[in-house]
């Protein structure tokens, strides 16, 4: 069909100019032309009407219904409503899970992949636990999603400067999630970065350049709202401590990601932690070079479960912030902590 509905749109809009040398390649050509041209055009315009369309219902709202905002503006009002369900969760407790699931597939690996208690696997469960696209990255996606939502829903409930941390925490932990589940960097860096810069600069990977700045511009909108608003939720001790947590894990994260291909790190973190802490014994398969095993020691292992441990910080940080809130008003002359 897209072959067929391409070839049409070459021949009667343009003028069968549309690039393409070959038999194979014309009928490819006339693939892409409906897949990535037509479709992602269309694709970025409806993107755009859903925004523009929750862009102009605010607008339409705060016009022509200012009570209700001054109203939901109300702590203590707010406070009163309803809630969903999922704000129940205590927010260490939702940590304490992560940390116990994520304690048990350590284990998992020391039993299977150190210490060998069965032979009955034909992969390393390291790698079917904590490579691209495993569990422990679902989970941390999983977790940066809700914890983006929750965050929207509570800023709407809040004002004033919590309201807006909590929207920007919120915008930032979708940056995040796009950035993990996309690897944008990755495609940036092969189609732009390397044709264009080559390998090197001034004697520095271009690839560590591009994710230096890139991780940069994903961590400034957060960054942005802990500096600016961060002390408006700062008198709850739990949001304070998963928040400060939460922010230094990440910047470890992404500092590491970033560096990973200065002078070969990661294979050298990875060689020193096979050599000293595994005692060698760190399985890779077959078709895995050496040096590329030693790299996802702290590529797939560590790496991912710091960010599962950050993804659950930033989220217990929304939940705990919501038990405050609620009870603060609700008890007004107690203490919350």
């Amino acid at each position: 069909l897209y072959q067929r509905v391409g070839e049409q749109i070459d021949a009667w809009l343009l003028f069968g100019r549309w690039p393409a040398t070959g038999a194979v390649a014309e009928d490819a050509a006339n693939f892409a032309l409906v897949d990535s041209v037509l479709r992602e055009t269309l694709e970025v315009f409806g993107a755009a009407c859903f925004l523009a369309m929750v862009l102009a219902f605010a607008a339409y709202y705060r016009r022509n219904d200012p009570e209700s905002i001054e109203q939901s503006s109300n702590p203590i009002s707010a406070a009163s409503d309803t809630w969903p369900a999922i704000y129940r969760l205590n927010g260490l407790t939702v940590f304490l899970v992560v940390v116990g699931c994520l304690a048990m597939a350590w284990i998992g690996v020391v039993l299977l992949d150190l210490i060998r208690v069965s032979d009955s696997w034909d992969r390393p469960l390291w790698e079917q636990l904590f490579h691209n696209n495993r569990p422990a990255e679902w989970a941390q996606w999983t977790l940066l999603l809700v914890g983006a939502v929750l965050s929207a829903f509570l800023s709407a409930r809040l004002s004033g400067d919590p309201s807006r941390f909590f929207f920007l925490m919120g915008f930032g932990l979708i940056l995040i999630f796009f950035e993990d589940t996309s690897d944008l960097r990755h495609t940036f860096y092969r189609e732009y970065l390397s044709p264009g810069l080559g390998d090197r600069i001034a004697g520095i990977p271009t690839r560590v350049i591009g994710n230096s700045i890139y991780f940069s511009l994903i961590a400034s909108i957060p960054v942005y709202a802990l500096v600016r608003y961060g002390r408006s939720v700062w008198d709850s001790r739990p949001t304070r401590n998963f928040m400060l947590a939460g922010f230094g894990i990440y910047a470890l994260a992404g500092g590491l990601s970033a560096l990973s291909q200065l002078g070969d790190l990661y294979i050298r973190l990875g060689e020193v932690i096979n050599t000293w802490v595994f005692a060698s014994r760190w399985p890779w398969p077959e078709t895995m070079s050496e040096d590329r095993a030693h790299f996802y020691v702290m590529d797939s292992l560590v790496e991912e479960s710091i960010e599962l441990l950050g993804a659950a910080c930033l989220l217990a940080m929304v939940l705990s912030y919501a038990w405050y809130h609620r009870s603060k008003w609700r008890h007004p002359d107690g203490e919350h902590r």
